[in-house]
């Protein structure tokens, strides 16, 4: 028979396993001291920081990218109707000036 893999491998399962180890190891414990008690006490206390800030994160970022699409979509529909409202706006006579062509022969620069 296989080995089972008893840790979990997602986060939040690994935290809440990790609170059952250390609700069930004591200075008591065989084979564990007063020190595995306070090093699974202080990493309890950094993975759930830890897991509580990155859920945090990835929920600002959720909103973020919400609110980004929302622009996106915003701006799309601003430029539709710009080029919508330009296209069917009669073109308008241009000066000579900035539309004359100059008989000059330009030269190829050396």
């Amino acid at each position: 028979m296989a080995k089972q893999y008893f840790i979990p491998k997602q986060q939040a399962p690994y935290v809440q396993w990790h609170d059952t180890l250390k609700g069930g190891v004591t200075a008591t414990t065989p084979g564990a001291t007063a020190a595995d008690v306070t090093m699974l006490t202080a990493d309890n206390a950094a993975l759930h920081a830890k897991l509580t800030a990155a859920t945090l994160a990835d929920n600002a970022s959720k909103a973020a990218h919400a609110d980004l699409n929302n622009a996106i979509a915003a701006s799309k529909t601003n430029a539709r109707l710009l080029a919508q409202r330009i296209k069917k706006t009669p073109p308008t006579p241009r000066s000579s000036a900035n539309n004359s062509t100059s008989s000059a022969r330009k030269t190829p620069p050396t």
